[in-house]
Order: C-alpha cells, then sequence, then structure tokens
C-alpha cells in the first residue's frame, strides 16, 4: 500500500490508521511501514533528453538534489 500527499501531518494520520486497520487481520505478521516523521520524500522525474541537452546525466542531478536538501560533508587532508 501506498499513500501519498503533499502535507505530512496528513499522511501520518492516514498511515497511522491504517496501521491500526491491517495490524487486525488474521495472520499479519511482520507489518511494517516506511513512514518517518520530519522526512517526507521527494521524487525527482528527469527529462533525460532534456538533461543531455544540457549535459547533465541522472547521477550528477540525483546528487545535486540530495546535496541542496541534505547538505554535503566536505573532508580535506592535509598532505
Amino acid at each position: 500500500m501506498e499513500i501519498t500527499g503533499e502535507d505530512i501531518r496528513v499522511l501520518g494520520d492516514l498511515a497511522d490508521r491504517a496501521r491500526k486497520e491491517i495490524k487486525e487481520i488474521p495472520g499479519l505478521v511482520d507489518l511494517k511501514d516506511n513512514f518517518v516523521k520530519g522526512k517526507p520524500e521527494i521524487k525527482v522525474r528527469i527529462d533525460k533528453e532534456k538533461a543531455a541537452l544540457l549535459g547533465l546525466d541522472t547521477y550528477t542531478i540525483a546528487y545535486t538534489v540530495k546535496a541542496a536538501i541534505n547538505g554535503v560533508r566536505w573532508v580535506f587532508s592535509a598532505r
């Protein structure tokens, strides 16, 4: 089951309600979900043709998006 939307609070409430209903199904074991409050998922759809025209590949775009959201850790070493 996948629940999607833009309001993280509403999604959390829906996930809780679904979890409570589903766990009552006889024979169900190991019910898990991947909802984490405060960590919304972002999906980026890349137009590969336009990206190629700009000289970009999906790895570079994904890394840039991840860095913009999570930041980047730089490690410098003195030689």
